[in-house]
């Protein structure tokens, strides 16, 4: 499995509207039948981050999502200031 960690920094005033796209991004991921789990984190300490962890059984769906969920994102009326991620192998402890 591979956990796909995305750092997502909200423009002012925005914050309903990404944890918005971030849910309905993620139905259409659901049905790849690749996607195993994915979390939405709030930060605690800065109110314009917000970060997903997202687990993928496989690579090559979650790199052909991954292209039209930027798409989307890097749209004109997108409520993202910045967006950072990176991938991980999972090793599955418990």
């Amino acid at each position: 499995m591979i956990a796909k960690v995305t750092l997502h920094t909200v423009k002012p005033g925005k914050m309903e509207e990404a944890k918005k796209q971030v849910i309905e991004n993620t139905k259409p991921a659901k049905d790849t039948g690749a996607l195993a789990a994915r979390y939405m984190m709030l930060s605690r300490g800065n109110p314009s981050r917000l970060t997903t962890v997202t687990i993928w059984k496989d690579k090559k769906i979650m790199d052909e999502f991954g292209k039209k969920a930027m798409a989307k994102a890097t749209s004109a009326d997108n409520p993202w200031a910045k967006i950072d991620s990176d991938e991980y192998d999972v090793i599955q402890l418990v």
